[in-house]
């Protein structure tokens, strides 16, 4: 009889490269494995978040119910002040869900995509990742999170830890992202938005096509359309990818009637992830790539309160942990020693003061974890 085969690094049901940041995900949970995935928004139900809501609404948003898997807009209505946010419900009174804890693995993946005025607004400040508070435009003391500053598309890795003494010690990596890349990657020349172009007559759409077919695209974008006057059931459009372009555009659904203009926009959608490995070390990724990665094997040094610029390797030179804490220390520049030691939520959201036209659209939150 043959040997039988064997996994010692076990099965993933993550169905992904092997290499990409989430490719361990437990989609299928074990006896020790915690898996908190949302219905990808398919459909929307509010009583799964915490939402935050200052002058904006949340909801399916015009014309994005025929969306492939379904998805959520977050559409502040009003500039000053206005700021949306929805975080996953945990297990508490206070809704934290997920936390990293030495020796158990951590998963993280939020699908987002954005407006063209949310991307060229220079006041609009977002993040996304784990939070010790849901409503993620307010004062962080604990986190992992990805940023987007005023003024800028590119994405900074902002961990807070604040510890037994109380005081918060922030460390940054700068660019390790660009929210205005369809792939993503901060720096990446290659990667550009497409355009579609649409027509119509008598009050509905008629015809699509591509544009420019753009490059980068790591799946289907989400095409809005965006004329003037339309009435529900609102016309729906889609786009195939093929070799990282825009290819193959449809419009799935004529729609209602009262369209005078018949515009649409091309809004790319990034995932991002992180995976702490339980053992030291942190990795983030874009669109499954990991593009950097913080642990004992790094080769920049990364002090707990400072800041660095992107790169693929990090290592943190300044343990925070004592033997009364942790009995058996971290390695020397492991990730351990700057991560919040608290549980938290896993959240979307933004703020902004000068364009109340901006949207964040959410396809999904995933997170998991394991307690070993």
């Amino acid at each position: 009889m043959a040997n039988p085969t064997r996994f010692p690094a076990g099965i993933s049901t993550y169905v992904n490269k092997t290499n990409s940041v989430l490719a361990t995900f437990p989609n299928v949970p074990n006896s020790t494995q915690s898996s908190v995935i949302t219905s990808e928004m398919n459909p929307y139900v509010a009583g799964f978040y915490t939402v935050t809501n200052t002058t904006a609404t949340i909801g399916a948003g015009t014309g994005l119910t025929g969306f492939n898997a379904g998805v959520v807009s977050l559409a502040v209505t009003t500039a000053s002040g206005g700021k949306a946010a929805v975080a996953l419900n945990g297990n508490s009174s206070t809704g934290q869900a997920i936390q990293l804890i030495p020796g158990n693995q951590m998963w993280f993946n939020v699908q987002v995509a954005h407006n063209s005025t949310f991307l060229s607004d220079s006041t609009t400040v977002s993040r996304y990742g784990l939070f010790d508070v849901s409503d993620t435009t307010g004062t962080i003391a604990n986190g992992v999170y990805l940023e987007k500053s005023a003024g800028s598309t590119a994405l900074k890795l902002v961990i807070k830890n604040t510890g037994l003494t109380g005081s918060t010690v922030t460390t940054t990596i700068n660019n390790v992202a660009d929210l205005a890349k369809p792939s993503g990657i901060y720096g990446d020349t290659s990667s550009t938005v497409g355009t579609l172009t649409t027509a119509g007559s008598s009050n509905k759409y008629t015809s699509i096509a591509v544009g420019t077919a753009g490059s980068g695209y790591a799946q289907a974008p989400l095409v809005r359309a965006t004329g003037a006057n339309g009435s529900s059931p609102y016309a729906q459009l889609y786009c195939q990818t093929q070799s990282s372009s825009l290819y193959a555009p449809y419009i799935t659904h004529i729609g209602g009637t009262g369209y005078t203009t018949f515009t649409n926009e091309v809004n790319h959608w990034l995932d991002l992830s992180f995976w702490y490995d339980g053992k030291g070390r942190f990795f983030f990724g874009v669109n499954g790539k990991q593009v950097l990665s913080i642990g004992q094997d790094g080769t920049t040094a990364l002090a707990a309160g400072g800041t660095a610029t992107s790169g693929n390797s990090f290592a943190v030179t300044n343990a925070s942990m004592t033997s009364s804490i942790s009995p058996i220390l971290p390695y020397a520049g492991a990730f351990d020693n700057i991560m919040p030691m608290i549980a938290l939520n896993a959240a979307a959201g933004y703020a902004l003061n000068t364009n109340a036209t901006n949207i964040m659209f959410v396809d999904s939150i995933q997170c998991g974890s394991e307690y070993n």
